[in-house]
């Protein structure tokens, strides 16, 4: 399978490239942390409006008819992980992938229960590779797991 991953600055790009997307790629990716989530997302931090502007994206697709939902879509990380709270339930979100309870573990932060960070871990999990995981960060690690299931709701 194709994969497109969307990009765009403004809507009107973003709605180019999803076309685009849509008629060539077999599946449809959007990031967390396009510029334009700053703009239009509600929140105090960067990360709540990445959170909050992902979303509302999404709801704006929908609401302009744009949204192909004979498409999977895949959601490419996440700024907190309790913004997939909002798609529980839609079929046309197929997958989504992030690094951030492992992350977090290996950083020794513990996510809130069902609410999981208010921060986001600055490194990539590709540079913590060949990090040698201590007992207490394999706890938080899986900790972090159990909660990142809760949030999801154990459907993706």
């Amino acid at each position: 399978m194709k994969i497109g991953a969307i990009q765009g600055k403004t809507y009107d790009e973003i709605v180019d490239c999803y076309n685009y997307m849509s008629e060539n790629a077999d599946y449809i990716a959007i990031s967390f942390d396009f510029s334009y989530y700053i703009v239009t997302g509600k929140g105090k931090s960067k990360l709540e409006r990445w959170c909050d502007g992902r979303r509302r994206l999404i709801e704006q697709l929908k609401k302009d008819g744009i949204w192909n939902y004979q498409k999977p879509h895949h959601l490419l990380g996440c700024s907190l992980a309790k913004e997939f709270k909002n798609y529980l339930g839609d079929k046309s979100i197929r997958s989504v992938d992030t690094s951030n309870p492992v992350v977090a573990g290996i950083k020794e932060l513990r996510y809130t229960g069902n609410l999981g960070l208010n921060e986001k871990p600055s490194i990539m999990l590709a540079d913590l590779i060949d990090h040698d995981v201590t007992d207490t960060q394999m706890e938080d690690i899986k900790y972090n797991v159990n909660c990142f299931k809760d949030i999801i709701g154990h459907g993706y």
